[in-house]
């Protein structure tokens, strides 16, 4: 019988796995069993809805953040780690206290707790240089980053021979499975680089390519492995005493693990060493509540042909005196092998990336609070494992944005997740975590993780900077487009002198001067039509009169007859205004306070018209044109108590917020609804009108307003 386990060398050197310096993945698996780490993918459920971070796009490349420049602090923009094993938590294997106390765990008492095949998963990343740049519609991002990913499949098998070993025993006619036992770990390095468009306001694409240099690797290919346990009948150089012997092997192909043996752990790159992986994501907004969203992420192929060593498990021969080294002789041994650099060529190989599909559901509840679903798929080499969130982000203060989540994954049910966005200045930091308790009590749970980071970001509110600025450029063309026609139009009509022909009892001109002006802000309203009618004996009205003025003030020359006159004045946006009076030989100058349109169901305004006789037998005083009309005329202002009617009703065009302030940065009193009903208070500038709603007043941007007609 042997003193120490028996491992067969093939033509190219292979040996058994395991990883003494704590780099190889069956060092991470059996290092994992023996209760010093368990590890598993970084999933950041709660970090996909997160609020106006750029590092999200790393898990969805269409995602634009709402800055004009992000600069990752170096090392320091995104860090994220993760802790999980689905078989079973420290304190289910006997430790009550993972940290401060001892670590060992009770693999007898963690048997209750496994099924038949139980998973592991590992990943890390720490993003060294990142900077995002956003160009009108356009969004680039570059980063450079470092991964560790793993993933190990273990057998009951192994936890029971984990534990009799443990327990320095051999079962009478033990059988350990351990066919299924596989793992996969690799470090790699990332050069990335994402492009993302906005294709219209509801609609985004992104994609993401990565160059990758591989840096170390282990990967492992079972073919049938089996630990039978024999009372000293058989085995070669038997001595009758009870002891294991193996069936089939596990071979084990690694990369840049000798490197470790010369102190050169961390190159740049190795040469030989590459891969590469490409990302695509959409975002859909329904409307400016739902949004929805999804992305295939992190599917890529690294190929390894530099620094190949190799190992296999394969027919030891154990005593029992040996039990308690076991695991020892056969991670030392194992390791020695993947140390050491082959004394020939190796076969090169291929590993695939840990991919993940999500899909992804985004609703406003309230104004600057969201409710957010995300399903998650994850693509192990070996398993496909799935998981899913709920989650509810809020704006707390003007710095502040806090949520909360709970995710089911890798058969993990009690994950309370909390995420924090806070932005002083420039700085923005963020943390992130999909189980709260995995990090107040790492003992208790099966599931850790976090991410953090720390970015510096200029221009925040792009978006609503850019739709100010489209507003006023909008309503300053569409302001030019207006005054061009009107100026084309009158000079095709003669606005200043009298249609049609000379009356038979002609008595000399009539001038008219009058001015268009806000009743609620007091200045001139440009754009006035103006239409005049001769009312006859038989009450009709015959048009005598009509021409347009763009600067909203106007002199209107007309013959001097008696009679009525009715004149008709109309601006964009405001109710018509009609007077009647009696062209004479004075002149006549009024203003015409004009009123926005109210909605057709609202009460009527009552028209302003002067019956009285007019100006007939008055010379034209001066004093008088000055101060508009006399005190004969009907007041045209509202009247007391009718202030809303008198102010106008105003419809919203589409979906907006009820500001505090003139300004898009100020906080959120209400969220309105197309079709609502607003009454204007102010006009306050040409982006902004101040309006009441309900017994709310505040300010809503003015090109979202429409006279109710």
């Amino acid at each position: 019988m042997n003193n120490n386990p028996t491992f067969k060398r093939g033509n190219t050197g292979h040996i058994a796995v395991c990883n003494r310096i704590g780099l190889a993945v069956l060092g991470i698996l059996l290092v994992s069993l023996v209760g010093t780490t368990t590890l598993d993918a970084q999933r950041d459920l709660n970090f996909y809805h997160f609020a106006n971070v750029m590092q999200r796009s790393q898990m969805n490349p269409s995602f634009i953040p709402n800055a004009k420049l992000t600069v990752g602090a170096p090392f320091l923009s995104s860090i994220g780690v993760g802790g999980s094993n689905n078989g079973f938590s420290y304190r289910q294997a006997g430790v009550m206290n993972a940290i401060t106390g001892s670590r060992k765990l009770d693999f007898e008492m963690a048997l209750s707790s496994i099924a038949e095949q139980n998973f592991i998963g590992g990943s890390g990343e720490v993003e060294i240089f990142s900077v995002g740049l956003r160009l009108g519609k356009h969004f680039f991002y570059g980063s450079l980053s470092d991964h560790v990913e793993t993933s190990i499949n273990y057998p009951y098998g192994a936890i029971d021979i984990l534990a009799d070993d443990q327990n320095d025993v051999i079962s009478k006619g033990g059988f350990y499975d351990l066919q299924d036992l596989m793992f996969q770990g690799s470090h790699y390095r990332a050069l990335a680089l994402a492009y993302a468009r906005e294709f219209s306001d509801k609609f985004n694409l992104g994609i993401r390519f990565r160059l990758l240099t591989g840096l170390e690797n282990v990967y492992s290919t079972n073919n049938g492995l089996i630990f039978n346990s024999y009372e000293g009948s058989s085995g070669s150089g038997s001595t009758g005493e009870p002891g294991y012997e193996v069936e089939g092997n596990i071979a084990v192909m690694g990369a840049g693990i000798y490197r470790f043996q010369n102190d050169k752990r961390f190159p740049l790159y190795v040469a030989g060493n590459y891969g590469a992986s490409v990302d695509l994501g959409m975002q859909y907004k329904v409307n400016d509540d739902l949004e929805l969203s999804a992305s295939a992420s992190n599917f890529g192929l690294l190929k390894w042909q530099s620094q190949l060593t190799s190992a296999e498990i394969g027919d030891p021969m154990i005593l029992p005196t040996q039990l308690d080294t076991f695991l020892t002789d056969y991670i030392d041994q194992v390791a020695d092998d993947l140390s050491t650099k082959a004394e020939g060529s190796l076969p090169d190989y291929q590993t695939k990336l840990t991919g993940d599909i999500y899909a992804g559901l985004k609703y406003q509840v309230m104004p600057e609070q969201y409710f957010g679903v995300v399903a998650n798929a994850r693509f192990y080499p070996n398993r496909v494992d799935i998981g899913a969130a709920f989650s509810y982000q809020m704006k707390v203060l003007k710095w502040l944005h806090a949520g909360g989540s709970y995710s089911v994954f890798n058969n993990s049910f009690i994950n309370l997740g909390l995420g924090l966005t806070i932005d002083l200045g420039p700085l923005q930091g963020y943390f992130s975590t999909d189980n709260v308790l995995g990090i107040v009590s790492p003992g208790t749970t099966q599931a850790t993780n976090v991410r953090m980071g720390l970015n510096v970001v200029w221009g925040r509110g792009y978006e609503e900077k850019r739709e100010e600025q489209q507003i006023a450029e909008d309503l300053e063309e569409a302001k030019k487009q207006a005054q061009e026609a009107l100026l084309a139009e009158q000079n095709n009509i003669n606005g200043d002198t009298v249609q049609g022909v000379r009356p038979h009892n002609f008595e000399g001109y009539f001038v008219f001067r009058g001015t268009t002006k806000s009743s609620s802000s007091g200045k001139v309203v440009d754009a006035a039509y103006v239409d005049i009618y001769k009312i006859n004996g038989d009450g009709f009205r015959e048009l005598i009169h009509t021409s347009r003025y763009p600067r909203g003030e106007f002199d209107i020359v007309l013959f001097a007859q008696p009679g009525t006159h009715e004149m008709h004045v109309e601006n964009w946006g405001f109710q018509k205004e009609i007077y009647q009076f009696r062209a004479t030989k004075t002149t006549l100058q009024k203003e015409f306070m004009m009123i926005p349109k109210p909605i057709m169901d609202s009460p009527a305004r009552p028209v302003a018209v002067n019956t009285s006789p007019s100006y007939e037998d008055q010379p034209f005083d001066e004093t008088l044109a000055d101060n508009s009309t006399s005190g004969e005329d009907f007041n045209e202002g509202p009247a007391e108590g009718d202030i809303e009617q008198a102010r106008g009703i105003f419809l919203l065009t589409q979906k907006t917020s009820l500001r505090e302030e003139a300004t898009s940065g100020s906080s959120v009193m209400k969220r309105l609804d197309v079709g609502e009903q607003v009454l204007l208070v102010e006009e306050t500038n040409k982006f902004w009108w101040k309006v009441k709603f309900g017994e709310r007043i505040g300010f809503v941007k003015a090109a979202l307003l429409e006279p109710g007609q």
